[in-house]
């Protein structure tokens, strides 16, 4: 199909929107009005999301896939309605190892978040930590964990789904195929949490933003 038709279907479609490029050696974008944010096909077919026109995904750790190393600190397994409990008297800890997607936006932000239900009616707050690693590829760990909490009620409901999100962790110099590694904690023998009832963790999960739908190289 010939560029000015192409370009023609195109605005039709959303209006604002144009085209630059085109002769087979340039990038293409389409942008909106403002120009500021756009969505570049490079010469090589890549498609690649600029300024604010991103969108996020998933890192994701179900519950069935996390497999405890079998320590004294380990929440149960409910074999019942599947899912890790944790218990409300004491410390118990899951540890999460992942790698993040060639999609995922370089230095950007993250948001870590927990899906998990109360299993009991009962009302109180949960205080669930992670302290964490994250590490480029070809780079040394950092000497320490940081650490960051999150206090979140339990309503009443029993079973409820509830989704509770961390606050979101700088992403300043990472890349694609970093790890992060992850010890989540219930700190059930804390003064604030109040919540007397396991909590079974459904999934723990990063949101991430993507700036191409993959790498052009295969590590960078």
């Amino acid at each position: 199909m010939p560029f000015a038709r192409k370009y023609a279907i195109l605005k039709g479609r959303r209006g604002g929107q144009h085209l630059v490029g085109g002769n087979g050696t340039d990038t293409l974008r389409l942008s909106g009005i403002a120009g500021a944010n756009y969505l570049e096909i490079e010469p090589d077919g890549t498609a690649r999301f600029v300024g604010a026109a991103t969108v996020w995904d998933d890192l994701r750790a179900p519950a069935t896939a996390i497999n405890p190393p079998g320590q004294i600190s380990d929440p149960d397994w409910d074999n019942t309605n599947g899912g890790w409990l944790f218990d409300d008297g004491g410390t118990e800890i899951l540890w999460i190892v992942l790698q993040f997607h060639h999609s995922y936006k370089e230095g950007s932000d993250i948001v870590p978040h927990l899906h998990w239900q109360p299993k009991t009616t009962g009302s109180g707050n949960v205080l669930w930590r992670i302290e964490y690693k994250w590490t480029n590829r070809e780079a040394a760990d950092a000497g320490s964990f940081t650490q960051v909490d999150l206090l979140t009620p339990a309503d009443g409901t029993a079973f409820k789904h509830q989704e509770d999100k961390f606050a979101a962790q700088s992403g300043s110099g990472k890349t694609i195929s970093s790890i992060i590694t992850i010890k989540l904690s219930r700190i059930g023998g804390d003064g604030t949490d109040t919540y007397s009832g396991d909590a079974l963790l459904k999934e723990f999960d990063i949101h991430f933003e993507i700036d191409r739908i993959g790498s052009i190289a295969e590590d960078t």
